[in-house]
């Protein structure tokens, strides 16, 4: 077994630089999860996407594809959502 399967991890990539890096092998579960609980948490508080998103100032189709599990989410745009929904940031990752 080698060490990236060891540490749950995919194989090796290369960026533009040169420097290697390996996405965890749950990084797929942990978007979709997350954007499952933001979709859960705007629907308790009454926006639509459309609304959300424009509210919070972000794309529409980003954000559809963030709660999708499509698109990996920055820290800026989570805190925009967590501001415009009300809720700490750590309400967005409850339960994942």
């Amino acid at each position: 077994m080698t060490w990236t399967a060891a540490l749950g991890l995919k194989s090796h990539k290369q960026n533009a630089t040169g420097v290697s890096w390996a996405k965890p092998a749950d990084a797929a579960k942990w978007q979709r999860e997350f954007g499952l609980r933001l979709r859960e948490i705007r629907l308790q508080k009454g926006y639509s996407q459309m609304q959300l998103a424009l509210a919070a100032d972000m794309d529409p189709t980003y954000l559809s594809a963030v709660e999708q599990g499509r698109r990996n989410i920055s820290l800026i745009n989570i805190h925009a959502l967590a501001g415009t929904l009300r809720v700490p940031v750590a309400e967005l990752f409850a339960g994942s």
